[in-house]
């Protein structure tokens, strides 16, 4: 590690260990902070701690990039980590995935993005470990309470999620501050993707399978509205990193097998190319921390449909059809009026342009550093840096 000028400085952590092929949401926060911290920040330095291939993106040279071999899942390997950082002489060590280290170096400010609380609220978020899901939720349930009482700030994005924190949390008040995400994909990742050759009509769902994404919902609401207009000729797609055995059952039992089309595992070039497609997109949650697919879609110009989820309304704003998150009959009526209503398309397409001008992951990068110097004392920001 080279010397640095702790005047002029700082050395910041950034802990990825979480990152995995799977592009997750928390994975696309991780890595799309990362690439606008390199952009807009060339005098700190920063080590990225993680056991993930990170070589696609282009970091300056105050970036370097840690390889570890020990997963952030496995709370054996904390005293690894501990050495490492300590060994880099860190100011912040900063976490993406909701927990710290068990163990963090004296006199390291400590920063921490907890993005949701579902495992702690959702009594069903473990349910495919089965007997053995209370294992995963002690363990993340210890992590958490420990992370939040040690955390110098603790990073949400959203103000539902705040609302949340604070609310099991009361004492972590004065630690909590929002900064919002932004779309990890959008038009400028087109190039060489080839746009639905089969002209196939559908509607799009891009997500995980657990149970606060409502799938069951989505599933009955998608079967009422082909019920009512077989003729329409509209499919569903369901894309995601799940297998989504439990949806392909109901929507077969559902009569609507032949039309709901799953896509496990998708890469990047296959989401872009659902998007563009898109007659509508449409997140059903029954709670979100946030919910990046939602601007991904407005950029990409195909009009959203998201269920009345707090956070989903703070980010959607005005630019998207709502439903009630427990009323398949409304989500089939939101399903209905995309399909035959042009007016309404076109509309919410341009009020989801000027949506997604709030969020950005420059200003998201901006806001993180002024936070790393507000807990290293230096309040006067260096017009090189912002």
């Amino acid at each position: 590690m080279p010397a640095m000028n702790p005047e002029k400085c700082r050395r910041i952590g950034i802990d990825i260990r979480s990152a995995n092929n799977k592009i997750c949401g928390v994975t696309r926060v991780s890595l799309c902070l990362i690439q606008a911290l390199s952009q807009i920040d060339t005098q700190n330095e920063y080590v990225i701690y993680t056991n993930y291939d990170i070589s696609s993106l282009a970091l300056g040279k105050n970036f370097i990039v840690s390889n570890c071999r020990y997963s952030k899942k496995n709370p054996l390997n904390e005293v690894e980590i501990y050495v490492k950082a300590l060994k880099d002489k860190l100011h912040i060590l900063h976490s993406t995935r909701s927990w710290l280290p068990v163990l963090v170096p004296p006199k390291v400010k400590t920063v921490v993005n907890i993005h949701d609380l579902f495992f702690i609220v959702d009594p069903f978020y473990f349910k495919r470990y089965g007997f053995y899901s209370f294992l995963p939720r002690l363990w993340l349930k210890y992590s958490i309470f420990s992370t939040v009482s040690k955390a110098h700030a603790i990073v949400t994005g959203s103000q539902f999620s705040k609302a949340q924190i604070n609310g099991i949390f009361s004492k972590c008040k004065d630690k909590l501050c929002v900064i919002y995400d932004a779309a990890g994909l959008d038009k400028e990742n087109l190039s060489g993707v080839c746009i639905n050759p089969s002209g196939r009509k559908y509607f799009l769902y891009v997500g995980n399978g657990r149970s606060y994404k409502n799938l069951e919902i989505l599933l009955r609401g998608f079967a009422l509205f082909t019920k009512k207009h077989a003729a329409a000729d509209i499919s569903l797609y369901i894309a995601g990193n799940d297998a989504y055995a439990q949806e392909k059952e109901l929507a077969k039992n559902s009569g609507i097998g032949q039309k709901v089309v799953f896509v496990s595992n998708p890469s990047d070039r296959d989401i872009i190319e659902l998007y563009s497609s898109a007659m509508a997109f449409v997140l059903p949650s029954k709670f979100e921390g946030f919910g990046i697919p939602v601007l991904e879609a407005m950029s990409f110009g195909i009009p959203v449909i998201t269920s009345d989820a707090d956070a989903l309304l703070e980010i959607a704003g005005n630019a998207s059809l709502v439903f009630r998150r427990d009323s398949p009959d409304e989500l089939a009526s939101c399903f209905a009026r995309m399909a035959g209503d042009g007016e309404l398309k076109r509309e919410l397409i341009a009020k989801g342009y000027r949506n997604i001008e709030n969020y950005s992951w420059k200003i998201s990068a901006q806001q993180l550093v002024g936070l790393y110097y507000k807990l290293t004392g230096k309040e006067i920001y260096d017009n090189h840096v912002l």
